[in-house]
């Protein structure tokens, strides 16, 4: 068996690995195969990053041949022992349990489960398509991110490429598995900050500003939004943005902003049982039958569900479903609804952080 170290590639600012993955003893995992099934295929290599002396070292376990897979794995126990965190990219489909799977063909003992475990792929592939990416594939997000790599060949063309070797013991197909592996390795360290894009969605701030701000749309009308703006405890690697009915969100760097339409102008109050109510078409409202069951009845009639209302005129704040009460409308049956906006809720940092919410869980 070969092991052999070497320092992790860096690229742009260094990923702070323990803010990210939220774990004091990390490690980074990836494995080489000879297929996918591992009851007809072994691995030939392990490639770990651990932090030491807060830095990076990528390690590689190669078996020389097949009758050294016990030894890598054996070897790999011995590592993963002292590590509490496994970080991969899709291992919670493929790497750990192969590495389980052959763990028990030697009557060895690894059980992922024991320990927590950070899956990349499955934390950013639901926000593929606002990263704007064709696919979920580490190379595709390494290059969003322009990360560069040396290796140039895939994980099935490293199989022949493996079974040549085991043969030959060549030193210049000893570079080219071990250069995968590591660029493999070095790209899964340098994309951990992606991660953050998937706890924008459930990081709500501790403090935000909200206000209402004049602005001109694309027909020079004049119009207000509402405003608000929040610091994430880390920076994005890549700006984004997203719309969604008119509301828009943009995160860059540290900075999040939210911009808001605000709808001025007179809504509807729909109370919930019109049976206890009758509608007034003179003043085109509803009022409860207690107040309203003397008076003539020709200025009243049982009011519907339609019908069951009162108006409001102010400034309102759109929402995506009925969250907040009281809900208001345009019609009975509009899909829009929306909630009185006041100053003193700009200051109510409760139902700020509870109006962030509700925006990032619908338009992330």
């Amino acid at each position: 068996m070969i092991r052999e170290s070497k320092n992790v590639i860096i690229y742009d600012t260094e990923p702070d690995v323990f803010l990210l993955c939220g774990h004091s003893d990390p490690i980074f995992v990836d494995i080489e195969t000879t297929g996918l099934s591992p009851r007809n295929s072994h691995i030939y290599l392990i490639g770990l990053i651990c932090i030491k002396d807060d830095k990076p070292v990528f390690e590689s376990l190669m078996a020389e041949n097949p009758s050294q897979e016990e030894a890598v794995l054996k070897a790999f126990l011995d590592i993963v022992k002292d590590y509490g965190l496994l970080i991969h990219f899709n291992g919670t489909t493929f790497d750990l349990p192969f590495i389980e799977s052959r763990c028990k063909a030697y009557g060895l003992k690894f059980d992922a489960s024991s320990k927590e475990s950070l899956d990349i792929y499955r934390r950013i592939s639901p926000f593929r398509k606002l990263l704007g990416l064709s696919d979920c594939k580490q190379k595709s997000i390494e290059r969003f991110l322009k990360i560069s790599r040396e290796d140039t060949l895939s994980g099935d063309e490293l199989i022949d490429v493996y079974k040549r070797y085991s043969v030959s013991g060549d030193d210049k197909l000893y570079k080219l598995l071990f250069t995968h592996n590591y660029d493999d390795l070095c790209g899964m360290y340098n994309i951990l900050p992606v991660v953050v894009y998937e706890r924008i969605s459930k990081l709500l701030p501790a403090e935000a500003s909200m206000h209402i701000s004049d602005y001109t749309d694309v027909n020079g009308i004049s119009r207000k939004e509402v405003l608000i703006g929040y610091d994430l405890p880390y920076a994005v690697p890549h700006p984004i943005s997203s719309s969604l009915q008119g509301i828009h969100l943009s995160v860059s760097n540290t900075k999040v902003l939210i911009k808001i339409p605000v709808y001025s102008g007179e809504l509807k109050l729909f109370y919930d049982d019109p049976q206890s109510y009758y509608y007034l078409p003179d003043e085109d409202m509803a009022v409860h039958k207690s107040v309203s069951a003397y008076m003539d009845r020709n200025y009243r009639q049982q009011a519907t569900a339609a019908t069951c209302y009162t108006r409001l005129k102010g400034t309102f704040l759109p929402q995506f479903n009925e969250v907040f009460t009281p809900v208001f409308k345009r019609e009975y049956k509009a899909g829009e609804s929306f909630i009185k906006f006041t100053e003193d809720m700009a200051c109510d940092m409760d139902f700020v952080r509870s109006y962030i919410g509700h925006i990032l869980k619908n338009i992330l």
